[in-house]
């Protein structure tokens, strides 16, 4: 991740879930029509004129762990919510359209983005584009986790610690230092029940 750079993963992951929408067989794992035209490379005419390169079987697989990902996160939020979540946390939270797209959800909560200053910047810019107004339940916070712990990121906002929470950290854990993956599972862990986070990793090879 470079400092003044948005990350080209996000925007990469934004690209596979415009593709998923208009390549990929019906029913849809998750439907997000917002994601098409987003980002670059992700219109539809992009992704139509580089079709044959979606569907090579290694994209399709690629592409399968990150939208099957994103609707794992959807489903335990709803549960989550139901069990009296009032805040939803998205850690990493990249080209996510969560906010813009559930008003049937969002309506129960305050969403609160969190992500690399670059990255959330160029989010912001591009979601005017697509007029594509901040609702007003959504929070951005810029914060570099290896820069600014968890805690610190947010206590300028409207976050607050003594309400459940769910919180989603996906395709991030990989990129980060040992250090700053322990201290924001330490701010996870002072939420009170039954706040709840779902994360991705990988395995350390030494541990295989």
């Amino acid at each position: 991740m470079e400092q003044f750079k948005a990350s080209e993963t996000a925007i990469l992951t934004a690209v596979q879930r415009a593709a998923h929408q208009l390549l990929d067989d019906s029913p849809k794992i998750l439907r997000d029509p917002l994601a098409v035209g987003l980002v670059p490379g992700s219109s539809e005419q992009g992704i139509h004129q580089s079709s044959e390169d979606h569907l090579q079987p290694m994209r399709k697989r690629t592409r399968s762990g990150i939208i099957l990902r994103s609707r794992i996160v959807e489903d335990k939020l709803a549960e989550a919510i139901q069990e009296g979540a009032e805040q939803y946390l998205i850690l990493g939270a990249g080209f996510d359209t969560f906010a813009f797209r559930r008003p049937d959800n969002v309506g129960h909560i305050q969403v609160f983005e969190v992500d690399h200053p670059a990255t959330q910047s160029l989010k912001i810019d591009l979601l005017r584009k697509a007029r594509l107004d901040p609702v007003e339940c959504v929070t951005f916070c810029p914060i570099d986790f290896e820069q600014v712990s968890l805690t610190e990121g947010l206590r300028g906002s409207a976050f607050k610690s003594n309400i459940p929470t769910f919180v989603s950290w996906l395709g991030v854990t990989m990129y980060l230092t040992r250090s700053a993956i322990e201290e924001t599972l330490r701010f996870v862990l002072t939420l009170p029940s039954p706040s709840r986070i779902l994360f991705t990793f990988f395995q350390p090879p030494d541990s295989l």
